[in-house]
């Protein structure tokens, strides 16, 4: 088994899957709006770590492997 996350947001993760469910069961949006608008809604994902995300520190592909703060 490999140890590959190097960051977790699982609580934040959880909040943002029961907004989208929360979303889903008003039926403010139509499900084709859903489709269209926003086709990955609630589809977990992980990237690595030179991809810059909201939060989030990484290396930024940097050749020494120092944090950068995005």
């Amino acid at each position: 088994m490999l140890n590959c996350v190097v960051a977790d947001r699982f609580e934040a993760a959880l909040k943002e899957a029961q907004a989208a469910d929360d979303l889903i069961k008003s039926g403010t949006i139509s499900e084709e709006d859903l489709a269209k608008n926003k086709p990955f809604l609630g589809v977990p994902f992980t990237t690595k770590d030179c991809i810059a995300v909201k939060d989030r520190s990484g290396s930024g592909a940097n050749i020494n492997g120092l944090p950068i703060k995005k």
